[in-house]
């Protein structure tokens, strides 16, 4: 992705906006001082701007995803998960995430037995699913190729 802020004074600007980033090393920049309200009433410290703020969180969010350490999971701790297993579906929910060596697995607890069982996530859409729909669609082809 690419990046809608750099830093700038410790601060994070909108890249845009900002001159370092257009003329390759100038020293100054705009911030967000055109936009901001907090200039209208004397203050041109942007540190307890709402805009600010939100550059800060973006900035750093950017960051993360720079070095990896950003992720984005397909769902939530206490949603609703399908498991397709032996010719049945299985509703469960997400009862945690573990991160190990070999990548992060769901932990999904089947509401009929509250058996917790561990999920990779390389096989999201091929034994467990997040909607019912996608679960019955597998769960019709697995019968199909069966049938053949």
């Amino acid at each position: 992705m690419d990046r809608l802020t750099i830093e700038y004074c410790g601060e994070y600007v909108p890249k845009d906006m900002c001159s370092i980033d257009r003329l390759g090393g100038a020293d100054d920049c705009d911030l967000c001082y055109e936009y901001c309200k907090a200039t209208e009433e004397g203050n041109e410290d942007c540190r307890e701007c709402a805009i600010s703020k939100c550059f800060n969180k973006l900035g750093e969010y950017e960051d993360l995803e720079e070095q990896g350490k950003l992720l984005k999971l397909p769902c939530a701790v206490g949603d609703t998960a399908w498991i397709v297993f032996e010719g049945e579906i299985f509703k469960c929910m997400v009862s945690k995430f573990d991160i190990v060596i070999n990548g992060i697995f769901p932990m999904l607890r089947i509401n009929e037995t509250l058996k917790t069982i561990s999920v990779s996530m390389k096989t999201l859409e091929k034994t467990w699913f997040l909607t019912k729909e996608e679960a019955e669609a597998a769960l019709k082809e697995l019968e199909r190729g069966k049938g053949e």
